[in-house]
């Protein structure tokens, strides 16, 4: 029996320790906080081991509560607890705000910083923990521990972007499912449910592993698509699509590089940007790489297993919020979203959610030795990125060989190069007029024979060089825009082209050889004198710009993309209008001062007021069911095992024949009758009517810590 104990304590801090930090990291993700995942599973470690020892008695119960009480009206006052939590609160609620305008919760006098989150998380899957080691040590149902640990599963769900990683929904999936089909056998039999779960360990991985895979998860799409070339056969297109290069290419996603004009400054709102971090910012939009000489494409090559995105020596820049002027499925990404969701959903070189007018990403920046992976030359994104006609890459080959360009040079100095000549072989004139017929080569006819040229012009012969170069990149198309405080408004005149090189120290790096004086778009002459404008950079921004790419824009220090994050995109009922001032801030914090105060003192007396309550009524509620529900000799065990209990504290005789028949209930293969049920429920309303005769201090002592009716 000691061994039989020991393997179910066992079990139980296994199960609630994957119940609780599962529940506690799909918060984490979900909302893309800040998380040492290590500590948070140490802490969750040793919640379920005390809590393992001290479910089995009541006043080990007790004892536990007390010292969670104890211990966690110290953490507030003199530790960190407070600033967890209400760093935590602060975080979901910005969320809450973004889809539903509820407001953001925090309570001091200015907004929480960077605050370790791990406590507040634990405190969060405290009930989750306890339960999950009460239902199996005490052989009890698993329905109060799967409720208390779908709850933070459940604040994930009220914005439909938050969803957490897919790899903790598995083991949350999985430690539920084991407890769900179990609970029968270890009901009846500790050995026997033990032994059960051991056996279903694995299947219950495995099951929850394949119904994950199958069933929408991330950003809500199947995860089980008909493979491209499945889909071009079925459209009669052969197995590569409609290219004749190896390679499929996207019909409708073209850019005719060939019919391009005069660049258009419409004044068009489409966007409202506000970012914690001020300063130049580019919104990625889509990537192109396939090149042809007169378009650009995009092939089918497979974006969502992109893995050269940086994620290591990240700096944070603060949150960035996008208001768009209509409902849009694709996503604007500053450099560089936090965390890795946003990749997953990255289809054919853009990112698309649900159709929505507000989202939020956290930005970061990368710095030299970002790049966790090693570039690998045979992956068919690198090679893809390569690509060039074969006459341009010979030409190309000769403009660089023109400038004694040695091969042998690192990565980030070849950018360098290329860059500085791309913008200083032309001037930029947002009226340079298409290519010239007859000319089959748009980068090189820009380089070698046209005068003027803008952002798609610099941006399209950069990349051309690049690949020439061995230095893997892609066309990019979005906005550019300088944030100020209080936001700025995007308009259709902001659009950019640039280019995104793979560095292989950085990951994917921008690279902007457009001319600096020209890179944001001058105002429009008709433009009427009442509507809000753009803030233009200062003239040293530019001037001051360093040698190395892309790092005179002070959104892109990092010059690499990171790891990104689920956007937490929502719909705004209450989002600004393009007419409102730029300056407008986006919602006025509550100040919550007086309110917390007086939420503390409630927390304090509920906390108090459960240490006496929940156990007594958790236990009393089991005890209940056990000796009025299910099997005649089940409820018969169960109410012996009372009445021995209440007779003892109450030294009252038990009847000779009520002992045989609960010999014969537990041990024989008889099945007690109704009337023999019946004469165990008289005995225990006897019990209970000799104890109410006691004095009120014994009937509490009786009620409140031996748990009785």
């Amino acid at each position: 029996m000691k061994f039989e104990k020991h393997l179910s304590r066992l079990f139980a801090v296994l199960m609630a320790f994957t119940l609780g930090y599962a529940a506690a990291a799909c918060v984490a993700t979900g909302f893309d906080l800040d998380v040492d995942m290590q500590v948070l599973a140490g802490n969750c470690l040793i919640l379920a081991v005390v809590a393992s020892f001290a479910v089995s008695r009541w006043w080990t119960n007790l004892i536990f509560f007390a010292g969670l009480l104890v211990l966690g009206n110290h953490w507030w006052f003199a530790g960190d607890l407070e600033k967890s939590v209400e760093g935590l609160l602060y975080e979901i609620s910005r969320h809450y705000d973004a889809a539903y305008g509820w407001g953001i919760l925090y309570w001091s006098s200015k907004e929480p910083g960077s605050v370790a989150l791990e406590m507040a998380l634990c405190l969060l899957v405290t009930p989750a923990i306890w339960l999950g080691t009460f239902t199996i040590m005490n052989r009890a149902s698993a329905v109060f521990a799967l409720i208390c640990s779908a709850i933070p599963l459940g604040v994930c769900l009220v914005v439909t972007t938050t969803v957490p990683s897919v790899g903790w929904l598995l083991l949350l999936f999985a430690a539920a499912l084991l407890l769900m089909l179990t609970q029968t056998v270890r009901r009846r039999d500790e050995k026997d449910g033990n032994r059960l779960l051991a056996i279903m360990l694995i299947p219950a991985v495995l099951c929850a592993a394949l119904l994950l895979w199958a069933v929408p998860q991330d950003g809500y799409a199947p995860q089980m698509s008909t493979p491209s070339w499945m889909l071009n056969l079925l459209e009669g297109k052969g197995p590569f699509g409609i290219s004749g290069s190896g390679i499929g290419i996207l019909e409708a996603d073209r850019f005719q590089l060939s019919a391009l004009g005069p660049k258009d400054l419409s004044r068009q709102a489409v966007m409202r940007v506000h970012a914690e971090t001020q300063g130049l910012m580019y919104l990625r939009g889509q990537s192109y790489d396939h090149y042809d000489g007169t378009i650009w494409a995009i092939s089918t090559v497979d974006t969502t297993k992109d893995a050269y995105w940086p994620t290591e020596n990240m700096t944070e820049l603060g949150s960035v919020r996008v208001y768009t002027e209509k409902v849009e499925t694709l996503r604007f990404l500053p450099y560089y979203p936090r965390g890795t969701g946003w990749r997953e959903d990255m289809v054919y070189g853009r990112v698309h959610g649900m159709p929505v007018k507000t989202y939020i990403y956290n930005r970061q920046s990368a710095g030299a030795g970002s790049l966790a992976v090693e570039v690998d030359p045979s992956d068919e994104l690198v090679i893809q990125c390569l690509q060039l006609p074969g006459q341009t890459r010979l030409e190309a080959g000769e403009i660089l060989q023109s400038l004694n360009f040695n091969s042998d040079l690192p990565v980030r100095e070849k950018a360098v190069l290329i860059r500085d000549y791309v913008k200083n072989s032309a001037a930029y004139d947002i009226n340079t007029q298409a290519m010239p017929e007859g000319e089959t080569d748009f980068a090189l006819w820009f380089l070698n024979e046209a005068d003027t040229g803008y952002c798609v012009h610099f941006a399209t012969a950069a990349t051309v060089l690049l690949r020439t170069a061995n230095v893997p990149a892609r066309y990019v198309t979005g906005y550019m825009v300088q944030v100020d405080e209080g936001g700025v408004l995007v308009e259709e005149r902001h659009s950019h082209a640039w280019v995104e090189y793979l560095d292989p120290d950085r990951g994917w790096t921008v690279l902007d050889a457009t001319p600096e004086e020209a890179q944001l778009p001058p105002e429009p002459p008709t433009e009427p004198s009442t509507e809000p404008t753009v803030t233009e950079p200062a003239p040293t921004t530019e001037s001051s710009e360093p040698t190395e790419p892309t790092e005179s824009q002070p959104v892109t220090e990092s010059t690499g993309a990171t790891e990104g994050t689920e956007p937490t995109e929502t719909v705004d009922p209450t989002e600004p209008q393009a007419t409102e001032p730029i300056g407008t801030p986006i919602r006025e914090e509550l100040d919550l001062t007086g309110l917390w105060k007086a939420l503390q003192i409630a927390g304090l007396v509920a906390a108090a007021l459960a240490v006496l309550f929940v156990p007594y009524g958790l236990r009393l509620y089991l005890r209940r069911r056990k000796m009025y529900k299910g099997e005649t000799n089940r409820q018969a065990v169960a109410c012996w095992c009372e009445i021995s209990r209440l007779s003892k504290l109450l030294k009252q005789p038990i009847p000779e024949e009520l002992e045989e028949l609960a010999e014969k209930a537990k041990f024989s293969q008889h099945t007690l009758t109704a009337d023999e049920l019946a004469k165990f429920h008289e005995q225990l309303v006897a019990l209970q009517a000799v104890q109410k005769e006691k004095g009120w201090l014994f009937r509490i002592l009786f009620r409140w810590f031996f748990a009785t009716e």
